[in-house]
């Protein structure tokens, strides 16, 4: 379960591993005047953008006065949000929204690259509660926190570090009973560990590729077998070895070449299709794109292939031989 916001106030002040923390919770958000509507917005404290290293597109998000409750009428609206309802109008920027009956004011839209514990996040609004406010209180838990690490301290001091105050708050609180704290790597918990299926997916990858190579090299090698007559005569008028080996290798790169910029076009082309229709669930996906380190290890394969395609085997070349004497 989530924390209490007593306890996580207690973990904020007392910690010696965290640099910086931030918490949030989901809720339903009911939008009026025009068009009603039902999103899943985020109640966060100001922290939470900072620690990310995230900022608005447009405008800015809320600072730390804006929880105190009464200064907590801003929001701060999704790309998406901003379009269907605004028209992605920049002056929307300092306009009033109507949330769950409350008028709130407009003060920023994030990037429709940024995502954050939720895809379907919609808006993003100050944490705060009023005064003697039921929901916290020690009996409800919550809320989730994030926290960034300072140099030098690893998950498992930050654990210790973590329990200790659990330990702590046990002893001064008898709501707090029976509860200890934890922590995880934030990309772990919500990636998993995908190492192993992407090396996996590398090996099986580069394999597909060496097979596309193999076949190629075979295509290239029998095609070179069928001009035996044109190669003979050929050597018969005067080329040598090294000439024929250049003319074969300039036929072979012109084709390799061809059919990388028709495969690096087509891949563009793909990787856009993924951007745009991928599901959106899956972490950083507008961030794919081509990248050079993938081509320059595809060159030397193509190279490989290209060179095989010239090393013609030694019966062709006796019969070159022959045709010469």
């Amino acid at each position: 379960m989530g924390f209490a916001l007593p306890d996580l106030r207690a973990v904020a002040g007392r910690n010696h591993s965290f640099a910086s923390i931030a918490s949030y919770y989901f809720g339903d958000v009911n939008i009026t005047g025009g068009t009603p509507e039902r999103v899943l917005g985020v109640f966060a404290s100001a922290g939470l953008f900072p620690l990310l290293g995230v900022n608005a597109a447009i405008g800015r998000t809320f600072s730390p006065s804006e929880e105190l409750y009464g200064s907590h009428h801003v929001v701060v609206l999704s790309h998406g949000l901003w379009m269907r309802r605004f028209g992605a109008r920049p002056s929307a920027i300092g306009e009033t929204i109507r949330l769950n009956s409350e008028l709130f004011n407009i003060i920023g839209v994030m990037s429709p690259d940024f995502r954050f514990a939720n895809s379907e996040v919609q808006l993003w609004m100050p944490m705060c509660f009023a005064p003697k406010d039921d929901m916290a209180t020690r009996d409800n838990h919550f809320i989730s926190a994030v926290a960034r690490l300072k140099p030098g301290m690893g998950i498992a001091q930050s654990r210790a570090d973590l329990q200790s105050i659990a330990r702590q708050l046990q002893h001064e609180f008898n709501e707090n009973t029976g509860l200890d704290m934890d922590l995880s790597d934030y990309l772990t918990s919500v990636v998993g560990d995908v190492r192993p299926a992407l090396w996996i997916l590398l090996v099986a990858v580069g394999v597909v590729l060496l097979i596309a190579c193999v076949n190629v090299a075979n295509l290239l090698l029998s095609r070179a077998s069928s001009r035996l007559r044109e190669l003979s005569i050929r050597t018969a008028l005067g080329a040598g070895h090294g000439r024929l080996v250049r003319q074969l290798l300039t036929e072979a790169a012109l084709l390799g070449a061809a059919a990388a910029c028709l495969g690096i076009t087509l891949a563009v082309w793909l990787v856009e299709f993924i951007r745009k229709f991928g599901p959106a669930e899956i972490p950083r996906l507008r961030t794919i794109h081509i990248d050079i380190h993938v081509l320059v290890f595809t060159g030397p394969s193509r190279c490989s292939a290209s060179c095989s395609s010239v090393s013609l085997p030694p019966s062709i070349w006796r019969g070159f031989r022959s045709a010469k004497r």
